[in-house]
C-alpha cells in the first residue's frame, strides 16, 4: 500500500517478470467475441466504466514529456476526471529497468488512471502489461500517433492497414490481463470504414474506444478541424464507452462535444497544456456578458465569432439550472467561470513538480506553453530568455514570479489605457501574429488556447514580412561596432559590410527586445535561428578569434577565400565552378581542367580505335601508325593551374611513334 505522499514506481527485475507464454495464442488463432474473462467477470465494459471509474466526464490526453506525474495531479486539480500516462513503448519498458523506473510514475490520487503502450507484438505487449496492471485502472494500447517516429517504428496510427495484428493484440491483452483493455484511434476518411474499425475493436475484447476526429494526415500546420461527425458514427455503432478527442478548446466546446456526438466522456491534450482549467473555463469574459452587443470593434482580427460561444454560453447555463438535464451529460457541480491568469498554474503545477520531481525539460516545456501568449511579445523577450537558461527549480520559480509583477496591474486594474497609461498599449494589445490565439478579446496573461498557423496563413505572413523589408530604406554601407555586433548577432564587428542592392533584409523570426533597435542591415540579418544567433555571439565575445573581421563572402555571412577570385566561400564557390565549369586555384576546384583532361582523353581513345579499325581493313600488312601514349598524365599541375585559360589551344606533345 502506497503512502499519501509516495510516488509508485516499476521496480521489476529481468527475473521477476512473469512468463507469459503460456498466457499468448498461436497467431493463426481468431480471437472469438469480446467476453469477459474469469479474472473480471463482474464486469461488462459499461459496469467497468460506470462502477470502477466512477463514469468520468473529462478526461486528460496522454501526452509524450508532458503528462507526468505533476501536470495530471494539476490536472485534476482543475476538473480532470480521468488521466492517462504518456505514451511508453512496450519493448523497452519490459525489458529496460531504467527506463521503466524512469517513466512510470504514480500515487494515491491519481485514480483512474489508464497506462498508454505503443507497440506491434502482442507477445510485448502483454509483457509490459503485466508489470503495471496492479497499478492502474487499464491498459491502453496507442494506434493514433501519427508522427515521423511511429512511422519507422511501425506503431501507432501507421498500424492502421493492419487489422489483422492489431485484433491479436487487443485480444490477447484483453485475455492475458487483469485489466481492461481501451484503444485510442485516430479516423479514416470514410465513415463507414471507421465504423467497421471500432466494431473490429470491440469484437476483439476493447473495453473502450478513444476517438481523435482526425486522421494520420492531418497534424502540424495541415491539423485542421477533427470530424465530430466520425465520432458520433462511431458511438452509435458500438456497445462500449467512447471518449471523444479533438476540437476542445473550452467549456463550450465541451457542450457542444457533447451534444453532437453522444460521447460518453471528451479528452482533450494541447488545449490542458495551454490552460489546464480548459474544462471549466468559458470563452465569455466578463467585460462581454450575456445579452451583450456582439457588433463589437476589435482591435485585432478574429479566428472565433463570439456569437457563437455567446449561444452555447446561453444553453449550458439554462441546462444547469434546470433540475431535468436530460443528455447534457453534464456534472452537478460543473461551473463556468473565466480562465485564470498564467502564473497561477504555473506557480501550482511548480507545487507539484517540488513534490513528485520530473526532468526540467517536462518543466520548460509546460510554462513555455502556458506562457506562450505573454512570452510572445517583445518586451517579454527577457523572460523568454530567462526561461529558457533555467536549470532549478527555483530559477523556474523566479521567472513565474517576475511575470506575475510584471502583469498584475494589469490584471487587477491598476494600469492600462483605461487609467490613462500610454505606455501600456503594447502589452494590451499585441499583435495577434505573435499570439496565435483564437480568443482576441481575451488579454494575453489570461490562459487561452493556443491555435497553429495554417499554410496559406503562413503564406501569407511570409509575403507580408517581405513587403515589409523592401518598403524599408536601405544603405550602401553600414558599420557596426562590438557591442552592436554582440546585441545583433552578427560576427563581423567593426567592419563594413558592403550589401548589393538586389538584396532584401527580411525581419528577425523572433522580436527584438525593447531596448534594442535595427542597427545593421547586412545580409540575412534578422533571419537566423536563436541557436545560429548564440554561435555567432560566443565568436564576436571571444579573443577576436580567426573569422573575426574577415570579408564575407558575396552570397552568405560566411569568410570569403582571401584568395578566391570569385570572393565567395568555399561551399558558394564550388556550386559556382560546378555550374558554370570554372576553375578556382585558391579552393583547388578544378572543374574546367578536368573537364578539358577527361576530352583530351576521350579523343586519343577514339583516335586509338580508329587507328585499329584502318590497321584491320589493310590486312595486317606492317603499316606505321601514330599510337598516343595516356594524354596530360605528366602535365605540369602548376604550369596547368596558372595557364588554364590555354589548354585547349595547345596540343599534346607526348607523342611516341611504335611500328606494328
Amino acid at each position: 500500500m502506497l503512502a499519501d505522499n509516495q510516488t509508485s514506481t516499476m521496480l521489476i527485475s529481468k527475473e521477476e517478470r512473469p512468463n507469459v507464454d503460456h498466457m499468448t495464442q498461436p497467431e493463426s488463432e481468431v480471437c472469438p467475441s469480446s467476453t469477459p474473462t474469469s479474472k473480471r467477470q463482474i464486469y461488462t465494459p459499461m459496469e467497468w466504466w460506470r462502477d470502477k471509474l466512477k463514469s468520468p466526464r473529462f478526461v486528460l490526453a496522454p501526452m509524450v514529456d508532458a503528462s507526468e506525474l505533476a501536470w495530471r495531479l494539476l490536472a485534476r486539480r482543475h476538473g480532470a476526471d480521468l488521466t492517462y500516462s504518456p505514451m511508453f513503448h512496450a519493448c523497452l519498458f519490459a525489458k529496460d529497468l531504467i527506463y521503466r523506473e524512469r517513466a512510470m510514475q504514480t500515487c494515491k490520487e491519481d485514480r483512474p488512471f489508464i497506462v498508454q503502450f505503443c507497440s506491434n507484438d502482442p507477445e510485448q505487449l502483454v509483457e509490459a502489461g503485466l508489470l503495471v496492471q496492479d497499478h492502474c485502472d487499464a491498459v491502453d494500447i496507442n494506434l493514433g500517433c501519427p508522427q515521423a517516429i511511429a512511422r519507422r517504428g511501425r506503431y501507432g496510427a501507421f498500424l492502421q492497414d493492419d487489422w489483422d495484428l492489431i485484433e491479436r493484440m487487443v485480444c490477447q491483452a484483453s485475455k492475458a490481463l487483469s485489466v481492461p483493455v481501451t484503444c485510442k484511434v485516430r479516423v479514416f476518411e470514410d465513415i463507414d470504414k471507421t465504423v467497421r474499425y471500432a466494431k473490429m475493436l470491440e469484437s476483439a475484447g476493447a473495453f473502450a474506444l478513444t476517438v481523435h476526429g482526425r486522421t494520420r494526415d492531418q497534424k502540424g500546420p495541415a491539423t485542421g478541424k477533427a470530424s465530430w461527425d466520425h465520432i458520433r458514427a462511431v458511438r452509435s455503432s458500438v456497445e462500449i464507452p467512447v471518449i471523444a478527442n479533438g476540437n476542445i478548446e473550452c467549456a463550450e466546446d465541451v457542450y457542444n462535444c457533447f451534444q453532437e456526438t453522444g460521447c460518453h466522456a471528451v479528452m482533450t491534450a494541447e488545449g490542458s497544456l495551454h490552460n489546464p482549467a480548459v474544462f471549466h473555463t468559458s470563452a465569455l469574459t466578463d467585460s462581454l456578458p450575456l445579452g451583450n452587443d456582439l457588433n463589437i470593434t476589435l482591435q485585432i482580427p478574429k479566428r472565433r465569432d463570439i456569437s457563437l460561444y455567446q449561444a452555447t454560453a446561453e444553453k449550458i447555463i439554462n441546462g444547469l439550472n434546470c433540475e431535468d438535464k436530460g443528455e447534457l451529460f453534464l456534472p452537478k457541480d460543473w461551473k463556468l467561470g473565466p480562465p485564470p491568469p498564467v502564473w497561477e498554474p504555473g506557480l501550482e503545477y511548480l507545487e507539484y513538480v517540488s513534490k513528485y520531481p520530473c526532468p526540467f525539460s517536462y518543466i520548460r516545456g509546460h510554462l513555455f506553453k502556458l506562457f506562450h501568449h505573454c512570452l510572445s511579445m517583445p518586451v517579454n523577450c527577457d523572460l523568454r530568455t530567462n526561461l529558457a537558461k533555467s536549470s532549478t527549480l527555483e530559477e523556474f520559480k523566479k521567472v513565474v514570479m517576475d511575470l506575475k509583477q510584471r502583469f498584475l496591474p494589469y490584471y487587477e486594474g491598476r494600469k492600462g489605457e483605461k487609467n490613462g497609461d500610454d505606455s501600456s498599449k503594447e502589452i494590451e494589445n499585441p499583435d495577434d501574429e505573435s499570439r496565435s490565439s483564437p480568443w482576441p478579446w481575451y488579454p494575453p496573461w489570461l490562459c487561452q488556447p493556443y491555435i497553429r498557423p495554417t499554410l496559406a496563413e503562413q503564406s501569407q505572413r511570409l509575403e507580408n514580412r517581405k513587403m515589409i523589408a523592401t518598403s524599408e530604406p536601405r544603405k550602401e554601407k553600414t558599420s557596426l561596432n562590438d557591442a552592436d555586433a554582440v546585441a545583433n548577432g552578427n560576427v563581423c564587428s567593426g567592419a563594413n559590410l558592403e550589401k548589393s542592392s538586389g538584396e532584401i533584409m527580411l525581419p528577425m523570426k523572433r522580436p527584438h527586445p525593447p531596448d534594442v533597435e535595427y542597427k545593421g542591415e547586412g545580409r540575412g540579418f534578422g533571419i537566423l535561428s536563436k541557436r545560429k544567433l548564440r554561435q555567432m555571439q560566443k565568436r564576436a565575445k571571444g579573443s577576436g578569434g580567426s573569422r573575426a573581421g574577415l570579408p564575407r563572402c558575396a552570397l552568405c555571412l560566411n569568410p570569403m577565400g582571401l584568395k578566391c577570385a570569385f570572393k565567395l566561400c568555399r561551399s558558394c564557390c564550388k556550386i559556382k565552378c560546378n555550374d558554370e565549369i570554372l576553375d578556382c586555384i585558391a579552393h583547388r576546384f578544378m572543374v574546367k581542367t578536368k573537364k578539358v583532361r577527361y576530352q583530351k582523353k576521350e579523343e586519343a581513345e577514339e583516335g586509338q580505335k580508329t587507328t585499329i579499325k584502318n590497321e584491320d581493313n589493310l590486312g595486317g600488312g606492317c603499316v606505321p601508325c601514330i599510337v598516343p601514349n595516356e594524354v596530360g598524365s605528366d602535365v605540369n599541375m602548376d604550369n596547368s593551374l596558372i595557364h588554364n585559360s590555354t589548354l585547349n589551344d595547345q596540343p599534346s606533345t607526348n607523342e611516341s611513334t611504335a611500328k606494328s
